[in-house]
């Protein structure tokens, strides 16, 4: 009699009267002050006698077709006498899978989880650069907050996330080991991921990614393989094509940066070096042996806010022919440095209102080109090297070459090599074949390096005096062991920069000393450390 009672008053409400009807309305719609329709389903649901017994869980007869794996069939379960707990309960459970039904529905139409980008409808560099881990967890927990719960609850739970929360608080953020630490919403993350591409093979971003991956450090085939079973990634076959389609857009983006540069739109110089590649044979024989593979790597560095006259090759050679070799002196440059204005112009200043070619402060814009098989160690190679990136990758005809120059950099071999290069070439008829627009430039990096070997030669000759004091003594009071015969650069710099920012603000307390005669001292007598003296002073 009571359930037909609920079941006539929830299902038929016509034949009420006007206030039973709203005031129905009111609780069916949560809109109670107390007594609310959750809270009577809760008491139904942890009423005693709505299961046999306390510890009693109801078992499930039968599994839908989709959650059975192939070679598997129904499991043998007792049947299970019907109580409203257990019918409670599976009825929470369906929802829950209406629920997450319609999530997923909306994250496979997301196309972010797709390999092929939306503007250019393929897969490229930026499509893999562009990937973020933390853009899916949000994609998640905004889209499909049901099924993040759930994930996230088998691999944290409730006790674990307030401790993975008090150690990320007491993280102190330099990133040591954190690559060895593990992160169970970068698992959910991925398992995510996993999952819809078993449900749609079109979402394949991450595993697109994770081909290139094993691609790019040589795992074999079978591992390949079993991770493409996982859904860990994408077949081998997939991989290659999605590589293809790589190097297609960017070679279409290095295209259109040569034709841009012809229409004086752009400008960009270029910068190369050599790549080395042993070959170890550990049975040599007369017909194999060990062997080396040089080839050349180029990058194209943009240069925004260049006017289209800057590289002017006419305007270049005339002002080139005009200098001697023997009118360029330290002496005379120094000479022409303007003290006074450099003492009165801050950086701002001089960037802004002093420089004849202001330039724009941004990210600079680095893109790799296309490695060849070519030797940068010899002028032939240099030759090759130069064609190939501006007639094969750049596609810059002869004649747009006439009259303009495209800087090239280098480390001091190259360099060399390249003047050699246009001095062999200089009886050409056209700017192509006489190899007049190209611009050698040695790379400042270079240069230091240079320098700095120059330096640590200096103060480490075969036979120091006893009581020279230089970088050699610098070295032994840092503890620094410095290999002179093979300097390491970053080492050798540091070192050199320690010792002279030491020096100038010794030789700035000196000058304090003079002007205020004062000579500070601790209260215990002692002598101040350089920066405290500076600081007193």
């Amino acid at each position: 009699m009571l359930g037909e009672f609920l079941v006539i008053l929830f299902s038929n409400p016509i034949e009420f009267s006007a206030l039973a009807k709203e005031m129905l309305k009111w609780f069916i719609g949560g809109r109670t002050v107390k007594n609310h329709p959750v809270d009577v389903v809760h008491a139904l649901y942890n009423h005693p006698w709505a299961r046999p017994q306390q510890s009693y869980e109801p078992p499930y007869d039968t599994l839908p077709e989709y959650a059975i794996p192939t070679m598997f069939s129904q499991p043998n379960t007792q049947m299970d006498s019907k109580n409203t707990y257990s019918d409670l309960q599976h009825y929470f459970i369906a929802r829950v899978i209406d629920r997450m039904e319609s999530e997923i529905r909306v994250l496979l139409k997301s196309p972010y989880l797709r390999a092929r980008d939306t503007s250019t409808n393929q897969f490229s560099w930026d499509t893999v650069l562009d990937f973020s881990v933390d853009v899916v967890q949000k994609i998640a927990v905004s889209v499909a907050p049901v099924t993040w719960m759930l994930l996230t609850w088998i691999a944290v739970g409730g006790e674990r996330a307030a401790q993975l929360k008090e150690m990320k608080f007491r993280d102190s953020g330099k990133g040591r080991g954190a690559n060895h630490v593990q992160d169970p919403y970068l698992g959910c993350a991925v398992a995510l991921m996993m999952l819809l591409y078993f449900h749609n093979k079109g979402l394949n971003k991450f595993q697109s990614i994770m081909g290139i991956l094993m691609f790019s450090e040589n795992s074999s085939k079978s591992l390949q393989s079993i991770t493409g079973r996982m859904g860990l990634a994408v077949a081998n076959s997939s991989t290659l094509k999605r590589l293809y389609s790589m190097s297609a857009v960017a070679s279409e983006r290095i295209r259109t940066i040569g034709a841009n540069w012809v229409n004086k739109l752009v400008s960009f110089h270029i910068v190369y070096d050599n790549i080395n590649q042993y070959h170890q044979n550990w049975r040599p024989s007369l017909s194999s042996q060990t062997s080396l593979e040089s080839g050349t790597a180029a990058t194209l560095i943009m240069q925004p806010g260049v006017a289209p006259e800057a590289f002017d090759g006419f305007e270049y050679e005339e002002h080139w022919q005009c200098v001697k070799c023997e009118d360029i002196t330290l002496a005379k440059i120094w000479e022409d440095i303007d003290r006074k204005h450099l003492e009165n112009t801050d950086f701002d200043d001089l960037r802004h209102t002093f420089a004849i070619h202001p330039m724009p402060l941004q990210k600079t814009e680095v893109i790799p080109l296309e490695t060849s098989g070519f030797d940068e160690a010899t002028t032939i190679g240099n030759r090759q090297t130069i064609w190939d990136v501006v007639e094969h990758q750049l596609r810059i005809p002869p004649h747009a070459l006439e009259g303009r120059l495209i800087p090239f950099s280098g480390d001091q071999a190259t360099i060399s090599h390249i003047r050699t290069l246009k001095c062999h070439t200089s009886s050409g008829s056209t700017w192509f074949s006489s190899n007049r627009y190209i611009l050698p430039l040695i790379e400042l990096w270079h240069i230091k390096f240079a320098m700095l070997k120059d330096i640590i030669k200096v103060h480490w000759p075969e036979q120091t005096e006893k009581g020279d004091i230089g970088l050699h003594f610098a070295a032994d009071k840092l503890h620094q062991n410095l290999n002179p015969n093979k300097v390491d650069f970053y080492p050798a710099e540091r070192l050199v920069e320690v010792v002279l920012t030491a020096m100038r603000l010794n030789y700035i307390r000196n000058m304090l000393h003079q002007k205020s005669l004062k000579f500070p001292m601790r209260q215990d007598g002692k002598l101040m450390h350089l920066t405290e003296e500076l600081e007193a002073l």
